[in-house]
Formats: C-alpha cells, sequence, structure tokens
C-alpha cells in the first residue's frame, strides 16, 4: 500500500498502488489497472487540497469517499468501517472536552513507537482535522457518490455508517452494497468473510 503524506486513519479505503494479484483474463487485468491508475490520481488530488499536510496519511476509507466524488474517472470505491471525519472536525470545534480527549488519545498514537507520524503530535492532528472540517465531511459529497458504485462494510462506527448509507438513498440504492457485521474496528474475527466480501463486490457490482 502506497504511503500518502499525513497519516489520520481510522478506516481503511479500497484503494491500492497496485492490482492485486489474481487469475484475471487480460480484460478484467487490464480494467482493473485503469481503475487502480484513477484511484491514484483522484487520491492524490485530494491530499494536494488540504490546507496542511505535515504527517504521513495512509490509504482511508473517507479520503477515498471524497476522492471519487470529486473525479468521474473513478467508477467503483469502498470504506471498511467508515469514520467521516469532517463531522468529528466539526464536533470538536464546538466542545471543549472533545477536543482535549482527542488531542491526549492522538498524542498517544503519535508518540515514539506509536502508529502515527506526525510532526507536531497530536496536537498538530486535531488541528489540521479541525481546519479542514467542511471540506472532509463525506456526507456533503453523497449527491457525487450517488453516481458511484460504493461498498461500505462497517463494524464499530454504526451511526458514521447508518448517516452514509442514508445519505446515498438507503441500502437497497442501485449503487450501493452495505454490510454491516458488530465486529471490532479492524475486523479480527471477519478477515476471510472480509476478503470474500471485497472479491465479490469487485467481480460483481463493481464489475472488474
Amino acid at each position: 500500500m502506497r504511503r500518502w503524506p499525513n497519516e489520520r486513519c481510522s478506516d481503511a479505503g479500497i484503494l491500492a498502488s497496485t492490482p492485486p494479484a489474481c487469475h484475471c483474463s487480460p480484460r478484467a487485468t487490464a480494467a482493473l489497472k485503469r481503475h487502480v491508475r484513477a484511484f491514484e490520481v483522484a487520491v492524490t488530488a485530494e491530499l494536494r487540497h488540504a490546507s496542511t499536510l505535515p504527517n504521513d496519511r495512509r490509504s482511508c476509507g473517507w479520503i477515498a469517499l471524497l476522492a471519487a466524488a470529486r473525479d468521474p474517472r473513478v467508477g467503483c470505491v469502498g470504506a471498511l468501517d467508515f469514520v467521516n471525519t469532517g463531522a468529528r472536525g466539526r464536533r470538536l470545534l464546538s466542545d471543549r472536552a472533545a477536543d482535549s480527549a482527542r488531542t491526549v488519545y492522538d498524542s498517544s498514537l503519535a508518540a515514539p513507537g506509536g502508529p502515527y507520524r506526525a510532526e507536531g503530535g497530536g496536537a498538530a492532528l486535531v488541528a489540521e482535522v479541525k481546519a479542514n472540517a467542511e471540506r472532509w465531511d463525506v456526507l456533503a459529497h453523497a449527491p457525487a457518490l450517488r453516481e458511484r458504485r460504493v461498498l461500505l462494510v462497517g463494524s464499530a462506527n454504526r451511526t458514521e455508517h447508518d448517516s452514509l448509507v442514508t445519505a446515498l438513498g438507503g441500502p437497497h440504492a442501485p449503487h450501493l452494497t452495505a454490510h454491516w457485521w458488530p465486529t471490532d474496528h479492524s475486523f479480527s474475527d471477519r478477515r476471510i468473510a472480509l476478503a470474500r466480501a471485497i472479491l465479490d463486490w469487485v467481480r460483481g457490482p463493481c464489475g472488474l
């Protein structure tokens, strides 16, 4: 997986820098490569829009969704246990207790040996989210996402998952595949099922 400037990942996106190995026909392989290139262009452009890019960001579901909404060349996009970073940023702007708690939490993640690499530590990560709260609200881009084939698999963030499903037209919307599996954020006990669900979507509704 390619490493992008800034690490603010809670959810994961269906995005890769190279096509996965598969026993595909030449036509399917070529189509997959076209989708991957479009994803890379779209996500790189989305990250360049950010007002601050001091840290190290990996593929996130909400970034993939924003990129897909803004680039009509992207036909398929997915997010695993979606987190609406923009909505969370708005809450931090209005709730001092939440802002303080998030700063402490992100500081622990950005500490030496932690999973985040962040110049400025947790305070910088929180400041970045608050500064981009409106731009990073995925629900604001729902009209464009309704034109894409979207996969959502939720596991821990039920409110955010349900809000996006509703914004995209509900669980039976024609271009939406949505699953809710009550497990942990990492899908620890559903990894094989998750891999199968993604492959079924790629080969089915996504059309690759």
